[in-house]
């Protein structure tokens, strides 16, 4: 689980993947959250939240050092998630996420896309993640009904 900690929040142009998501113009603007999860003192991963400001301004500075996406539309603004949608793949480290990470720049991380749709499927939060390669590991369960 470990410790997460709010880095920094401004508020920026949506990049064009989440105007398209939240149905945005592109030059409306968007909260970004920059936050570290760390285990056992060690940096595990280094997340980027995008929220509409409607939304962000619901989500306090306590919940943002404690909780994770999910849990704060769930517990704290008490939204029901209807979808989330993630996309994984492998990258290589770039300055900025080597030096949140703590890892050498080009050492691989693992790159998670995430959308969440609450209520009746609006869109309500874009995240970048990215993971330690050396500590983090992928796994799905795959139950099948006979």
């Amino acid at each position: 689980k470990g410790t997460l900690r709010l880095l920094s929040m401004e508020k920026i142009p949506a990049p064009r993947t989440m105007a398209e998501f939240f149905g945005f113009a592109e030059e409306e603007t968007v909260m970004l959250f920059r936050r570290l999860r760390t285990v056992d003192g060690v940096p595990y991963s280094y997340i980027m939240n995008y929220l509409p400001l409607s939304t962000a301004a619901k989500v306090s500075i306590e919940d943002l050092n404690e909780l994770n996406m999910a849990t704060i539309f769930e517990k704290s603004l008490g939204a029901s998630l209807e979808k989330i949608i993630q996309a994984i793949e492998a990258r290589s480290a770039d300055s900025e996420i080597a030096a949140q990470l703590s890892i050498d720049i080009a050492s691989p991380v693992m790159y998670v896309e995430t959308f969440i749709r609450i209520d009746n499927e609006v869109p309500a939060e874009f995240s970048r993640s990215f993971y330690r390669g050396d500590r983090y590991k992928y796994l799905v369960e795959r139950t099948s009904k006979r």
